[in-house]
């Protein structure tokens, strides 16, 4: 992640001649960072975002696949337990995975958001360049923040 690119008069880091943006998810073995960068990037064993729209869509992609299905399991859960205590279906119990399924996408759009032109203001203004593996451990971050920050709401409810 060096700053070893074309920069202009400025100041701004711009992508190789012949960069075209990654296809998600665009992982690679993280050792190839340490190879030659020229050797490496020009052979497409690693993979850098430039912009700040492929930065919040990398995101945004690895944020709600991470984000959606723990949301969706929170809601199931929900059912269920309401299906044992109740033993009634309630119709207003069967939306619960599906009101948990649309916040978790909407908090993970805002939080992609949040993140993701966040991380882009950074590097750009660092002139560095994202490995696609930024995005990916930062999606991580935010679903494990959103995990811990749900232990004292189901404490306060039990």
């Amino acid at each position: 992640m060096g700053n070893t690119l074309s920069q202009s008069d400025d100041n701004i880091l711009t992508p190789p001649p012949n960069y075209t943006t990654p296809k998600f998810p665009s992982l690679y073995d993280p050792g190839n960072e340490f190879a030659s960068n020229e050797t490496a990037e020009s052979s497409g064993q690693v993979y850098y975002l430039y912009y700040s729209a492929d930065i919040y869509r990398f995101c945004l992609y690895w944020t709600l696949i991470l984000y959606t299905p723990m949301y969706l399991l929170c809601g199931l859960h929900g059912l269920f337990v309401h299906l044992v205590t109740k033993r009634t279906i309630n119709k207003v119990a069967l939306l619960a995975p599906l009101v948990y399924l649309f916040f978790g996408m909407l908090l993970g759009v805002l939080s992609s958001a949040i993140i993701g032109y966040s991380l882009a203001a950074v590097y750009s203004v660092g002139l560095f360049r994202m490995s696609t593996w930024v995005p990916f451990l930062w999606s991580i971050v935010i679903t494990l923040v959103t995990i811990i920050g749900s232990y004292s709401t189901i404490v306060d409810v039990l």
